[in-house]
C-alpha cells in the first residue's frame, strides 16, 4: 500500500514537472510566435543575471581581501589603486626616514623630493668647505716665488706680466746691454728703432745706400780683380844664334784676342832680352802694344797704341819697365798683339819676353 502511495506521488510529480516545461515551452513559442517585447526579454536576463551574481563575491568582501592583501598570502588580490596607496603607506615621506636612511640599512627608504635636498645639502656642504674667491686672491699675490700650492688666473697672470714687461720706452732704454731681467715687446721695439734718427722711412734708406754705392762705384772698379799678368808676347828661345832673324818690323811676338766684356786695365809693361855672340848696345831694341779689331794691322782709325811712342829695350836682366801709358785701357772684342817699329841689324836678340800686367774690370762697367 505504502509502495502503491510512493508510485503514485512520483508519476504525479513527473507529470507536473513535465506539463510544466511543456506549459513554458509553450509560452515562449507563443511568446516568439506573438513577438514579446525587449522590456519583458530584459527583465528575464536580468532575473538570471542575478541569480548568477548571488552566487559570486560582494564587493564589501573584495574590500576586505584588499586588506588581508598584506603579507602576500597566496589567493590574496589587490586593485590598482590599492597597490597605489599601500606603496604610499610603506615609503614614508618624512625627515625621521631620510635621517634614518644614513648607513645604508636594509628597509631605509628616500623619496625623490627628499633625495634632491639631500644632493642640494650635500653641494652647499662642498662649496663652504671649498676655497673662496678672495681666498683665490691672496692666493695669487702669495703665488710669487713659484711656491707649490700657489695659483694664478689667466687675469692675474696677465696682468703680471704687464706689470713686469713694460711698453714703455724706459724698459727699451734699460734692455739695452742684454742685462737679465730686461725685456722689450715687439712694438716697443719697434718705437724705439723709428726714434732713431728722428725715424727713417726703408725707402729713404735705400736711397742713401744707393747714393753711397754711386759715389764709391769708380773707386770700387779698381777692385773689381786682382792685378795679374795679363798676357806675355815673346819670340826666339834663348839658345840659338838664328832666332834673331825673328827680330824685324813686320813680325808680330805673339797676339790674344780679348773675348767677352771686360775691360782690361795695363798697369805695368815689362821686357827683357836675350843677348847673342854680340854685346847689346843701349839702343838695341824697340816695341809697341797695339790693339785693332783686326790682327796685326798697325794702321787706321780703329787702331790703338799702348803709347804714342815706342818703349826701347836695353836689359838683359831684370827688364825694362813702364808704368805710364797714353791708352791703359783695351777694350773687349779687339786683338792686341806686339811688334818692334826699329830693329838694327848686328843687334838683335836671340830671345825676346814682355809682360803685359793689369785686371780686368768689371764687364758692367
Amino acid at each position: 500500500m505504502r509502495k502503491l502511495l510512493l508510485t503514485t506521488i512520483i508519476t504525479l510529480l513527473a507529470l507536473g514537472v513535465y506539463g510544466q516545461a511543456t506549459t513554458n515551452k509553450r509560452i515562449m513559442l507563443d511568446s516568439l510566435n506573438n513577438k514579446v517585447n525587449a522590456t519583458d526579454v530584459r527583465g528575464i536576463v536580468n532575473d538570471s543575471l542575478d541569480a548568477r551574481i548571488g552566487e559570486g563575491t560582494e564587493l564589501s568582501d573584495v574590500a576586505v581581501i584588499i586588506a588581508d592583501s598584506t603579507g602576500g598570502a597566496a589567493g590574496n588580490y589587490v586593485t590598482r589603486k590599492a597597490l597605489i596607496d599601500s606603496l604610499a603607506a610603506s615609503v614614508p615621506t618624512g625627515v625621521v626616514s631620510v635621517a634614518d636612511s644614513t648607513g645604508n640599512a636594509a628597509g631605509n627608504y628616500m623619496p625623490r623630493a627628499q633625495s634632491a635636498t639631500l644632493v642640494n645639502d650635500s653641494i652647499a656642504a662642498r662649496l663652504t668647505a671649498a676655497v673662496d674667491v678672495s681666498t683665490i686672491a691672496v692666493m695669487i699675490a702669495d703665488s710669487t716665488g713659484n711656491a707649490a700650492g700657489n695659483y694664478v688666473t689667466r687675469k692675474a697672470l696677465v696682468d703680471s706680466l704687464a706689470a713686469n714687461v713694460s711698453l714703455g720706452a724706459v724698459s727699451v732704454a734699460d734692455s739695452t746691454g742684454n742685462a737679465p731681467g730686461n725685456y722689450v715687446t715687439r712694438k716697443a721695439l719697434v718705437d724705439s728703432l723709428a726714434t732713431v734718427g728722428g725715424g727713417v722711412a726703408i725707402a729713404d734708406v735705400r736711397d742713401e745706400i744707393a747714393d753711397s754705392l754711386n759715389v764709391l762705384r769708380p773707386d770700387l772698379r779698381t777692385y773689381d780683380s786682382d792685378t795679374t799678368a795679363l798676357f806675355i808676347f815673346g819670340a826666339g828661345a834663348g839658345g840659338l844664334e838664328t832666332d834673331t832673324a825673328l827680330f824685324t818690323t813686320s813680325n808680330i811676338y805673339g797676339s790674344f784676342f780679348n773675348a767677352g766684356s771686360d775691360t782690361l786695365i795695363v798697369t805695368n809693361l815689362r821686357a827683357v832680352m836675350i843677348a847673342g855672340t854680340t854685346p847689346l848696345g843701349t839702343d838695341t831694341l824697340s816695341i809697341h802694344v797695339y790693339w785693332n779689331d783686326t790682327i796685326n794691322v798697325t794702321t787706321g782709325a780703329s787702331v790703338v797704341k799702348l803709347n804714342t811712342d815706342p818703349l826701347p829695350i836695353n836689359s838683359v836682366t831684370t827688364g825694362t819697365t813702364d808704368t805710364s801709358f797714353n791708352n791703359s785701357a783695351i777694350p773687349p772684342n779687339v786683338w792686341v798683339f806686339c811688334k818692334s817699329p826699329g830693329v838694327v841689324t848686328g843687334r838683335k836678340p836671340k830671345a825676346l819676353i814682355v809682360q803685359l800686367t793689369g785686371f780686368k774690370r768689371n764687364r758692367s762697367y
